[in-house]
C-alpha cells in the first residue's frame, strides 16, 4: 500500500472516534507524510511493531528474539539485526530468477539508483578523508541516529559518535557544538560492508579511479547527501522481478555500483552466468571506470569487464552526449546505444524496468524514511518479495500463452492492484454482476470458489489457445480423476497425498499452516526432503 503506518493509524483512529466510513475508503491513497497523531486507540509505533512482527513470523514462526527498550518499545530493530542475513540471503535468491519475458532468459539487469529513498543516518558527516594520493573523499556515517523514548530526547548522532559530540550550554541554554574526531581512516565508513572482499588499499583505488573518469554528465551536479543516505541502488530483470538492492551514501557512485555487482553476481558462478548484458544510465563512465581498474589490478574487474556487455538504457541515452552513446545513425563511435546490433539478442526487451519499479517502490518513501537500518533492509526484502512473487506468478501464466488476468472481486472492499510490469499481460477487475456467463465463455482457464452456480466464479483467465476445464461437486472418490491426471494439485491431507503418490502422480500440495499445530506443513516439508512432492502455502500477504 505505502502508506505510513503513521497515516494508517490516523484513519484507523478518526473512523473509530468519529464513525465515518469515509476514512475508511481513503486508506489506499490517504495522503503520506508526516501526519499530527490522533488521540486515538491504535498507537502507530505498536502498529509497526505488529507489523513486522507478523511478517517476520511466516518466515521464522519459532523462537522470535523479541526483547523491550527503555522507551517501552518492542526492540523491533534488535530483532531485524538478527534476520537480515537470512532476509537478504532470501533476496538473493532472485538473481537465479529467469522466465519467458524478453532478455530475463538472457541475462539481461538494468541498476540504477533511487534518490528518494534516503534514511536519517547519524549527522557526523563533516570529516574529509585524504589518500594517499592526496584526494579528498567527504565521510558520512551510515549507522543509525540514537534513539529516543519516553524520558530520552532522540539525538542526532549514532551511539559510536557520541564521544565526538560536547554539549555545551551558551546563555540561551541550547547550543551544540561538534567536536570532529581525532581519528584518521583511510576509508569512507560507508565501505566498511566491502572490507571482506578487498584491502583498504584497493578500495582506495577504486574511489581515487572514480572521481578521475570523465563523463556524459558534469560530477559537480551530482546530488550530494551527507545526513541521510543518498537513496538505494536496485538491480532489476525486464520483466520487473528485483534481484538485488544496497542503500547508497553520499552520492550515486561508481564504486559502489562495481562493488555491489561484484558482490551480487561475481561471487559465484552460479551467479555469474545470469548476467551477461548490463543496462545502466552511467554505462559510458562504468565500462572506462572497469578498464582503468584492469590497469590497477583491482580484483573482479577484468572478470567484469570481459563478461558483460554494456548499454545505456533507452529511458536515459537521449540524453547523453558523448559520441559513444548519441547518435545511433552514421556515427562509428557509437558504443552503448541500446538499438545497436551487438544487442541484437535483446532487442524489444524493456529496458525502463527500474523506472517502473520505482513508481510503486517511491510510495513506501515515507514510511522508511525514519527507520533504523537493519529493519529497512528486512522491510524492503519482504516488499520486494511481496512484489516479485506477484510478478513471478504472472509470468507464468504469459510463458503458458494467457494474456488477460480477469478478477471478479464481488462486494467486498478489496481493491486488488492491476499493475503489471509484464509486456503483453493485463490486469482487470470488476464489481459483482448477475451473471458473469460471458466472461466464462470467452475464457479457456476458469479459476472458481466453490459456490452454488458456476455464474458465481471468482477469477477467470484469456488464453490465445484451447484450454478445457471441468469443475465437479464433492464425489466420494477422485480415484480415476487422479488416474487420468497429469498433474495433482491438493491440499496437504495425509490422505490425499498418499493417493496421489500411490498412483505414481507429480503432485504440488497447498499448505494450511494454520491447521493443528501446523501439522501439514511438517509433512508437506517431509515430503519434499524425500523427493516426492512440491509445495507451496496460500498467503496473501
Amino acid at each position: 500500500m505505502g502508506a505510513s503506518f503513521e497515516s494508517i493509524a490516523d484513519v484507523y483512529n478518526d473512523h473509530h472516534n468519529g464513525n465515518n466510513e469515509y476514512h475508511l475508503k481513503q486508506l489506499s491513497n490517504f495522503q503520506r507524510g508526516k501526519q499530527v497523531l490522533t488521540q486515538g486507540v491504535l498507537n502507530p509505533q505498536r502498529l509497526e511493531e505488529a507489523w513486522f512482527i507478523y511478517r517476520v513470523s511466516t518466515y521464522f514462526p519459532i523462537g522470535l528474539p523479541i526483547s523491550t527498550m527503555e522507551s517501552g518499545l518492542l526492540d523491533i530493530e534488535e530483532m531485524c539485526k538478527i534476520y537480515t542475513d537470512k532476509f537478504m540471503a532470501k533476496q538473493e535468491s532472485w538473481i537465479h530468477h529467469s522466465c519467458a519475458v524478453k532478455g530475463c532468459t538472457e541475462g539481461y539487469v538494468t541498476i540504477d539508483g533511487n534518490e528518494k529513498l534516503r534514511r536519517s543516518i547519524c549527522s557526523q558527516s563533516g570529516e574529509k578523508i585524504l589518500s594517499s594520493e592526496g584526494l579528498r573523499v567527504q565521510d558520512c556515517c551510515p549507522e543509525d541516529p540514537g534513539f529516543g523514548g519516553r524520558f530520552k530526547k532522540p539525538v542526532k548522532f549514532c551511539v559510536n559518535h557520541q564521544e565526538c559530540v560536547e554539549n555545551e550550554e551558551n546563555k540561551d541554554g541550547n547550543e551544540m557544538t561538534v567536536r570532529k574526531s581525532s581519528r584518521k581512516r583511510k576509508l569512507p565508513l560507508y565501505l566498511k560492508e566491502y572490507e571482506s572482499l578487498y584491502s583498504d588499499e584497493s578500495i582506495e583505488r577504486i574511489i581515487v579511479t572514480d572521481e578521475e573518469v570523465k563523463s556524459c554528465k558534469d560530477k559537480s551536479k551530482l546530488n550530494k547527501f551527507y545526513k541521510t543516505t543518498a537513496g538505494m541502488l536496485f538491480v532489476i530483470r525486464p520483466c520487473g522481478v528485483i534481484v538485488g538492492f544496497a542503500e547508497m551514501y553520499s552520492h550515486e557512485s561508481l564504486t559502489q555500483v562495481f562493488l555491489l555487482l561484484r558482490k551480487m553476481f561475481f561471487m559465484d558462478d552460479s551467479c555469474k552466468k545470469r548476467i551477461k548484458y548490463l543496462g545502466y544510465d552511467r554505462c559510458c563512465e562504468l565500462k572506462p571506470f572497469l578498464r582503468r581498474l584492469v590497469k590497477e589490478n583491482v580484483a573482479g574487474s577484468e572478470e567484469m569487464l570481459n563478461d558483460v556487455q554494456f548499454l545505456v538504457d533507452i529511458f536515459h541515452v537521449l540524453k547523453h552526449t558523448k559520441p559513444c552513446c548519441m547518435p545511433l545513425n552514421n556515427n562509428p563511435l557509437c558504443e552503448f546505444h541500446p538499438k545497436l546490433d551487438k544487442f541484437s539478442e535483446i532487442h524489444g526487451c524493456n529496458t525502463e524496468s527500474c523506472e517502473q519499479a520505482f513508481k510503486k517502490l517511491n510510495r513506501f518513501k515515507y514510511s522508511t524514511r525514519h527507520m533504523t537500518r537493519h529493519k529497512r533492509v528486512v522491510y524492503f526484502c519482504l516488499i520486494n518479495c511481496d512484489h516479485n512473487e506477484s510478478i513471478d506468478n504472472k509470468t507464468i501464466l504469459k510463458s503458458k500463452g494467457y494474456n488477460k488476468l480477469l478478477i471478479q472481486i464481488g462486494r467486498c472492499a478489496f481493491d486488488p492492484s492491476t499493475e503489471c510490469s509484464v509486456r503483453g499481460f493485463t490486469v482487470e477487475y470488476y464489481r459483482y454482476k448477475p451473471s458473469i456467463a460471458d466472461d466464462i465463455s470467452d475464457a479457456s482457464l476458469v479459476i472458481s470458489h466453490a459456490a452454488d452456480d458456476i455464474s458465481n466464479t471468482s477469477l477467470v483467465i484469456s488464453h490465445a489457445g484451447t484450454f478445457v476445464t471441468i469443475v465437479t461437486r464433492y464425489k466420494p472418490s477422485t480415484a480415476d480423476d487422479i488416474s487420468n491426471a497429469s498433474l495433482v494439485i491438493s491440499h496437504a491431507g495425509a490422505g490425499s497425498c498418499l493417493e496421489s503418490l500411490t498412483a505414481n502422480k507429480p503432485l504440488l500440495v497447498v499448505v494450511n499452516d494454520e491447521l493443528m499445530n501446523n501439522h501439514q506443513l511438517e509433512l508437506a516439508r517431509q515430503l519434499k526432503k524425500d523427493g516426492n512432492i512440491e509445495y507451496c502455502d496460500c498467503r496473501f500477504d
